[in-house]
């Protein structure tokens, strides 16, 4: 094992131990937690402020409104009625956003304590196991996600897992940027990089289809962040390999953060209505349009959906989500 920093513990209410790891290198320091495998902290070099969204108190991280820096899973984003099928086998999950699934329920990974499997000065890898029923998904899924800091100021993001049965694994960073430090992104311009997206009704659920990006939802030339109120999934044509999937860039500070990823989905959501009732990096509860978040995802409720990607992953296959965020 390489040289490491130091870990600060920070122990819960209830007498659980938190690992906190400094990792950094080539222009970075990042602060991670083994609870929810939370990114709380980036900094870059040279540049005062966290570049993403993050808690001035552990203990937030419990409940953690927003899913502030978490792994979330082991299904992202929502599935109707919390309900899927594999294989004919109807099953009933964790129902915990307006009786639908969201982010893998109430205790998803983002809500536990995750191991430190292997670290060093600029890299730390996190492991988790969820037991067969858990939240009422089937299978053992044993998961990795491995952060490193990597050249060219990029924060590297690999999530791994294996099963013991078929079961639904889609697992993502939840990562909320801001690259000023300043209330909301307003000053912020985003790029998306595709010309689809995926519609949902009020739920957050898909109607079944596609749709071309249309005046409100089309950010293939650079738009104000707050342009729109977007919780939206967007659509890519390969998972093979990274692709530049978005960017978002500061008229005030000049850096930018680019999007990279494996997925043939992409989250996108500006907090347009967060209100968080924790205070921030900040010292404040964070408020409307705080800051992007980019999940690199499946899309939305896929395993109800005829024709959406597949979500399920079974006994010897391996599940990865690579994403990269690098900084300019």
């Amino acid at each position: 094992m390489d040289k490491a920093l130091p870990n600060r513990t920070h122990v819960l209410s209830d007498g659980r131990d938190v690992q906190e790891v400094t990792l950094r290198g080539h222009g970075l320091t990042a602060k991670v937690l083994t609870l929810g495998a939370v990114v709380r902290e980036l900094k870059l070099e040279g540049h005062e402020p966290s570049v993403v969204l993050g808690y001035e108190n552990v203990a937030s991280y419990v409940t953690n409104h927003g899913f502030l820096g978490a792994i979330v899973g082991r299904y992202a984003n929502r599935l109707k009625d919390g309900q899927f099928q594999i294989d004919g086998q109807r099953f009933q999950v964790d129902r915990n956003d307006n009786g639908n699934a969201l982010h893998g329920g109430s205790q998803g990974a983002w809500a536990q304590i995750w191991e430190i499997a292997e670290q060093g000065d600029d890299f730390v890898t996190l492991t988790l196991t969820l037991p067969d029923g858990h939240m009422g998904f089937p299978g053992q899924l044993d998961i990795a996600c491995r952060y490193s800091v990597m050249p060219n100021a990029t924060l590297d993001i690999q999530i791994t897992a294996q099963t013991d049965a078929a079961t639904l694994c889609n697992l993502t960073p939840h990562c909320y940027f801001n690259l000023d430090g300043h209330a909301d992104v307003t000053n912020h311009q985003l790029q998306i990089n595709s010309a689809h997206y995926v519609p949902v009704d009020a739920a957050g659920i898909p109607f079944g289809r596609i749709e071309s990006s249309d005046a409100s939802m089309d950010f293939r030339s650079p738009r104000p962040a707050h342009n729109a109120n977007l919780d939206v999934s967007y659509c890519f044509d390969t998972s093979q390999g990274l692709q530049e999937h978005a960017r978002l860039t500061s008229h005030i500070s000049g850096r930018s953060v680019t999007v990279l990823s494996n997925q043939l989905g992409l989250q996108v959501f500006n907090a347009a209505q967060m209100q968080t009732p924790e205070n921030g990096h900040a010292g404040t509860p964070y408020g409307p349009f705080c800051g992007v978040a980019f999940e690199p995802q499946i899309w939305p409720d896929a395993p109800n959906q005829p024709g959406f990607p597949n979500a399920v992953l079974r006994p010897g296959e391996t599940y990865l989500n690579h994403s990269q965020f690098r900084f300019s």
